[in-house]
């Protein structure tokens, strides 16, 4: 039984190294990445077959589709420690050329590509319909602030596409942790006008009978306390006192 899981294991693994390697050629050609995924991805792996238009294989399973999912967050892990070690920003670097990391203009750069990449996979259904929203959380967990800002202009790009309901409904609850979790790390102060964007892309997404944003179970906030002066009835009432006595006086 041992040796079965281990040669599952293996297969998987290599596998995924396939459909790993398929992925990363096309974030860093120059190609569309409409045009070039599904001639990359078809017979990468077992089972995992795509259409010239984007449609997905009869015989496509599941275990294809988190394939697929696993292959795009590996390429995203790869891209993010490499522009890391180039000190370059994340939305503005484009691979290696020639054994060097390079940085070039955001048109070309290869996170812009992947990110596209994911939206396209995600819509045609080769994999879960919420990856690109899983993808996206990654990255701005690796983010700086700056890197964040480059990062959530393209999210205002895409927003349309992000908000149709095939994608929406899988991926709604993983944008608001992302937004959320970037707005515990944002400075009231200094970073008021990301704070700002993030929260009018909220406000635009989310409707106002959306049931994360009610208080269904009508609790308290109890952070939320004010402190009053107390009032020293006495004195006050000895000071009138005595102020009218002395104006009869």
């Amino acid at each position: 039984a041992l040796a079965v899981v281990v040669g599952m294991s293996c297969e998987f693994e290599r596998q995924l190294a396939a459909v790993q390697e398929r992925l990363a050629g096309v974030v860093s050609s120059s190609d569309d990445v409409a045009s070039a995924a599904p001639r990359a991805l078809s017979g990468s792996a077992p089972n995992l077959v795509v259409a010239d238009d984007g449609t997905p294989g009869a015989e496509n399973t599941s275990d294809a589709k988190q394939l697929v999912e696993q292959a795009l967050c590996c390429v995203l892990h790869e891209l993010v420690v490499d522009a890391g070690e180039a000190r370059a920003p994340f939305m503005e670097y484009a691979g290696r050329e020639g054994g060097k990391k390079k940085k070039v203009k955001a048109s070309s750069a290869s996170l812009p590509r992947l990110l596209d990449l994911s939206l396209t996979l995600s819509e045609w259904g080769v994999c879960d319909h919420g990856v690109v929203f899983t993808v996206l959380e990654q990255l701005v967990e690796c983010c700086t602030i700056a890197d964040a800002q480059d990062v959530f202009t393209w999210i205002e790009g895409k927003r349309t596409r992000l908000n149709a309901d095939v994608l929406w409904r899988r991926g709604k609850l993983i944008m608001l942790r992302t937004c959320n979790d970037l707005l515990r790390r944002l400075s009231k102060t200094n970073d008021a006008t990301l704070r700002g964007r993030v929260l009018l892309l909220l406000s635009s997404l989310y409707a106002l009978s959306e049931r994360s944003a009610l208080n269904l179970a009508g609790n308290y906030n109890r952070a939320n306390v004010t402190t009053l002066d107390e009032l020293e009835v006495g004195t006050n009432g000895a000071e009138q006192g005595g102020g009218g006595g002395k104006g009869k006086g």
